[in-house]
């Protein structure tokens, strides 16, 4: 086992300089439009609005009007943003920072998930590096100022904490996975559809008594904090996050897309390590069992949001998640399996590198220029000298940036 753990070692090397790079590439496009005055996704200057009425004190979840109708989400993201907003001075700096930030703290969550799996910090530092490997693939979202990193974040904090749990045998840590799950659930009511496939896990991997007692908690705490969310924010919080919240369409034949597209044609050597690696517990199967309903239940959950009506590529953070994590450890279980033929330990780092190439991109092509900031700029300064009230059928967030309701 210690000459095979050598080898896994040497082969994880390329694979963990390669995810480097896209490491400092994601990085580099952080940094670069950490500050940016203007939305840099379409949604951002709807969400400025939310952590602006939070700021102000005024309620979030308001009956819509002509200057202002909530956001469907939950409020958590909000309230952070606008704590970050409010040391800064910038809310869209502050909108990124917490994105930033979760991003940051999926990596770390990542990385420990592996290194318990594997048993050795070299992959960790793979699994914190391989996070960031799908960067490309959600649209360039992890630093974007929406809920998707934060949400994903509290996940993967549930996820780590099982691991935990069940890796070093401190049960003890399943009671974080529940308070996890609540931030989860704080910042994306979708989270509940994971609810069933994490039950089937921690009945798997700790008995059917520990997966009752950890549902019961954690559904009495889910509904204390919807009754205290409402007593709070006001009725028509559950009305805009829930009720409202389920009338999106769905468009079935976006599977097909979930499957190829974001599957499939992104990061297939990812996909194929972790099918392996599930495939690898034949001999532990109650172990095997928790691991394919987290992957079923990772991947249910953004495939569902990916069928919403307007669901976009960043629904697939969680998924990618959970890839990254099972795909890492499969890789090195691999390469130490395969100690007397290195050719397959070869063509698994070259799948792997594969995987790295096409998640490659263009930095300068993600970070707005020159021009974009000057056009910005003398929009809101043509805006703020229109006199009295002006109406923006689009991009209403220019409005506030210009002074103006």
């Amino acid at each position: 086992m210690r000459m095979a753990a050598g080898i896994a070692r040497y082969w994880l090397l390329l694979p963990t300089i390669g995810c480097f790079a896209l490491w400092l590439l994601y990085l580099a496009v952080a940094w670069q439009r950490m500050d940016y005055p203007y939305q840099i996704e379409w949604i951002e200057g709807g969400i400025l609005q939310q952590v602006v009425q939070v700021a102000r004190g005024l309620p979030l979840y308001a009956s819509p009007d002509s200057d202002y109708a909530p956001a469907l989400y939950m409020p958590l993201y909000y309230y952070l943003s606008a704590l970050a907003g409010s040391f800064s001075g910038d809310y869209f700096f502050g909108m990124r920072l917490v994105s930033f930030v979760a991003s940051l703290l999926t990596a770390v969550a990542c990385g420990v998930s592996v290194g318990l799996l594997v048993r050795h910090w070299c992959g960790a530092v793979l699994g914190f590096l391989a996070y960031f490997l799908p960067y490309r693939f959600t649209g360039y979202w992890y630093d974007v100022g929406r809920v998707d990193s934060l949400w994903t974040m509290w996940l993967a904090l549930t996820l780590m904490s099982l691991v935990l749990a069940f890796y070093c045998k401190r049960q003890h840590w399943l009671w974080l996975a529940v308070l996890s799950f609540a931030g989860a659930f704080l910042t994306k009511q979708s989270s509940l559809f994971l609810s069933p496939f994490l039950f089937v896990a921690v009945w798997a991997w700790f008995g059917l008594r520990a997966a009752v007692q950890l549902a019961t908690a954690a559904a009495a705490l889910l509904l204390s904090l919807v009754l205290l969310l409402t007593a709070w924010l006001g009725d028509l919080f559950f009305y805009a996050t829930f009720e409202m919240a389920t009338a999106h369409a769905f468009n079935w034949r976006r599977i097909d897309m979930f499957l190829l597209l974001n599957l499939l044609l992104s990061i297939p050597a990812l996909l194929l390590f972790s099918l392996a690696f599930i495939a690898g517990f034949r001999q532990q199967r109650q172990e095997g069992v928790g691991w394919l309903f987290l992957l079923l239940g990772f991947s249910a959950i953004s495939a569902i949001s990916r069928m919403y009506s307007g669901g976009a590529e960043n629904v697939m953070m969680p998924c990618y998640m959970l890839i990254v994590i099972t795909g890492c450890a499969g890789f090195w279980h691999f390469c130490a399996a395969a100690q007397r033929k290195w050719w397959s330990s070869g063509l698994a780092v070259l799948l792997f590198l594969l995987n790295i190439y096409w998640a490659w991109f263009d930095v300068k092509q993600q970070v707005p220029t020159t021009a974009d900031r000057a056009a910005g700029d003398a929009l809101v300064a043509r805006i703020r000298q229109v006199p009295g009230r002006v109406c923006l059928t689009k991009d209403g967030y220019l409005a506030y940036l210009a002074g103006k309701d």
